[in-house]
């Protein structure tokens, strides 16, 4: 008889599928009070939309509990993403709505993966789209995109979490319209009085009604199956074109384990002649390092249990801390799934210490970890020169360029006027290089002259922060044959009100070319920063 009540209790709260050891986390362990916590969205159960919304959930018992088993793989890491870039933690149960957190999710529009990117979001800000790969379904990589492009419509939209969701859902565009209409006719802005698309009325109580019963179940009734407060996945980086049904095999597991928690790869292999991040579940990752060792299918692999942890610090780059590491740029870039060397201030990075696979399968010694010791902001630019001759005949002899706080290629490439190849030729740099403070640049003597008595030329930005060129000549001057990067480039300084979609449409060009062309950390911008933009 105890079986039988045991056995109808079960069936009716959907706990058949979770293992047995779900039962026993405590408050701590389990990931929903701890996330519930970190809420910070203002949730107003009175209103008419978020009610009707409250009383539907509470009704369909079967899909709360679907959304919360199709979140278990991935809720972990995508609201550590969210603490890391202090957003709001309900950002975590945007998936939720957007794809049920289904990564092969698509739309009839295009959107794909557990966020819905679209794929000119997606192009902005450099995910890699193709036969072979789709970065969008990768739960890394539309993360960090999908939180950053959050942020920036928080920006775009002062602050306003409502407005900025409302934005990811209909477009920045027809929020801003609907802003204006009511502003016209003196009607309030706030997201509830705005005349927005149904989807997207409904989009923000969706939301607020699932924070609302996370937390607190209690009051609703409402049991959430329990999600481990750790990481349940682990991951493995190959340089070895596999099979997923390989990989499956070496990590004893299967191949739809394989497929569901690496949804990018589109085909039955992982990409040719790429590096690549595999994720498996925590306890299978081991095993399949192990067998990787002993059948010495790759050269190299870097693994989750041998990567320290590195929070960016002022003035650091990913070739700075590639350096400090003893490691490479690419490496970075692949385990951190970063973009063109994007970071940003306290963003923690995973550093990798590699393991040797070939013949003895011997693993190198772990790198030791660095102080980190904060940089203090540095002066402006400036071109040190081994001769200098004050007479406007003499040739200027500028071996040395020492880079400085805020600096780049471009920028760099502006002020000396020479190109950017230039720059990466003296100097044996790629073309997405990043530069570290203090780092000497060789610079062509034969490049530059110089001017007695005269100062640096550079853009003084006016009262309506258009560039506007200095009288003065420059005591750096290339010959005639200027670069034309150079000449159709000025430095702008960011004021009040700027973001990169505006400044995008307003000097003719894309926000990914503003990032890329300026090694931006993140899409939020700062009043006072300098950027290389096209002349309008």
């Amino acid at each position: 008889m105890i079986r039988k009540i045991l056995l109808l209790t079960t069936i009716m709260l959907g706990w058949i599928n979770l293992p047995a050891q779900a039962f026993l986390l405590s408050d701590d362990q389990n990931l929903w009070p701890v996330m519930s916590q970190q809420f910070s969205l203002p949730v107003d159960t009175d209103k008419i939309d978020v009610r009707k919304q409250l009383d539907w959930d509470l009704r369909n018992p079967k899909y709360i509990h679907r959304l919360t088993q199709n979140a278990r793989p991935y809720l972990f890491t995508i609201f550590q993403e969210t603490q890391k870039l202090h957003l709001p933690a309900e950002l975590a149960l945007l998936p939720m709505i957007e794809s049920e957190y289904v990564p092969y999710g698509s739309s009839n529009r295009g959107a794909v993966g557990l966020w819905q990117l679209m794929p000119s979001t997606a192009a902005d800000y450099g995910v890699k789209m193709n036969s072979l790969y789709d970065g969008r379904r990768s739960t890394a990589v539309s993360t960090r995109v999908a939180l950053h492009f959050l942020s920036y419509l928080y920006e775009q939209f002062d602050h306003n979490w409502l407005l900025a969701l409302a934005a990811y859902n209909a477009g920045p565009g027809t929020v801003t319209a609907a802003i204006h209409y009511n502003q016209k006719r003196g009607r309030p802005t706030d997201f509830w009085a705005l005349p927005l698309p149904k989807e997207t009325q409904v989009y923000i109580p969706k939301l607020l009604a699932l924070a609302a019963i996370i937390q607190h179940p209690n009051t609703y009734g409402i049991h959430l199956s329990p999600v481990p407060n750790k990481a349940v996945t682990g991951t493995v980086t190959i340089v070895k074109q596999m099979k997923l049904e390989t990989i499956a095999n070496l990590a004893q597991t299967s191949v739809h384990t394989v497929q569901k928690l690496n949804p990018a790869f589109r085909g039955k292999m992982t990409p040719a002649h790429q590096v690549v991040t595999l994720v498996l579940p925590a306890h299978n990752q081991p095993v399949f390092v192990q067998h990787m060792q002993a059948q010495k299918e790759t050269d190299k692999m870097v693994t989750t249990q041998n990567l320290d942890h590195y929070t960016v610090q002022h003035g650091d780059s990913v070739g700075g801390i590639a350096s400090k590491f003893k490691t490479t740029i690419e490496t970075i870039e692949k385990i951190n799934q970063l973009h063109d060397g994007i970071i940003h201030l306290n963003q923690a990075l995973l550093v990798p210490k590699l393991i040797a696979a070939a013949v003895d399968g011997k693993s190198a010694q772990p790198v030791p970890v660095p102080t980190q010791n904060k940089q203090a902001p540095t002066p402006p630019p400036t071109v040190t020169s081994k001769n200098t001759v004050n007479t406007a005949q003499t040739t200027v002899q500028p071996t040395v360029y020492r880079v400085k706080h805020g600096d780049n290629l471009g920028i760099i490439a502006h002020r000396l006027h020479v190109t950017r190849r230039q720059l990466e030729h003296w100097n044996h740099l790629r073309a997405r290089s990043t530069l570290r403070v203090g780092e000497k640049l060789k610079i062509e003597s034969k490049t530059v002259t110089a001017l007695p008595t005269t100062k640096a030329k550079t853009a003084v930005v006016a009262k309506n922060n258009q560039p506007v060129k200095n009288k003065t000549k420059t005591n750096i001057t290339s010959h005639k044959n200027k670069s034309s990067e150079s000449e159709n480039e000025h430095i702008y300084i960011v004021r009040q009100g700027d973001n990169l979609h505006r400044l995008a449409e307003r000097f003719d060009t894309t926000t990914y070319h503003i990032i890329q062309h300026n090694h931006l950390k993140h899409a939020v911008l700062r009043v006072g920063e300098h950027l290389l933009l096209p002349n309008a």
